[in-house]
């Protein structure tokens, strides 16, 4: 898509985790429609597809509109205070973890702990404003989209 930016898999541990999310998951970097289900309640559909996946040195996270989420079924909320980079949407039992994001993250050179630190200038991860992130491993696919 002519919107998105270029691939964010440029490094070692960022090739590493596309490598992985391709293999386990079968979902290219650019977006598809796909159902995407709870990895801990496969019958829970958490979203209907996603724009891409960000890699970044935090780890990957699929991005999505806000419109591709099932809200109904993260319905425990935590609304942060603004200064806060993100807010956080949460499953029954709390598995799977959405992060709606509030700010961006291009003036922190390098990720949480238990990142890969690079001191990168333009943020250690490309999350837009108002998108909506998971990480992959909370996530599941009945049937994987592509073969890699």
């Amino acid at each position: 898509s002519p919107d998105l930016p270029a691939s964010t898999a440029d490094c070692w541990n960022r090739l590493r985790d596309k490598a992985i999310v391709e293999r386990e998951l079968g979902l290219p970097e650019a977006g598809i429609t796909v159902d995407l289900f709870a990895a801990s309640s496969p019958d829970v559909l958490v979203a209907r597809g996603y724009r891409r996946i960000v890699y970044g040195d935090h780890g990957p996270y699929i991005e999505f509109e806000p419109s591709q989420i099932v809200w109904s079924s993260l319905p425990h909320v935590i609304l942060k205070p603004d200064h806060a980079y993100y807010d956080e949407y949460h499953s029954e039992g709390g598995f799977v973890q959405l992060y709606l994001q509030k700010r961006p993250v291009a003036g922190k050179k390098n990720p949480p702990p238990g990142g890969v630190p690079r001191n990168r200038e333009e943020g250690y991860a490309d999350y837009q404003v108002g998108m909506c992130y998971i990480a992959p491993s909370m996530i599941t696919v009945l049937r994987p989209p592509i073969n890699v």
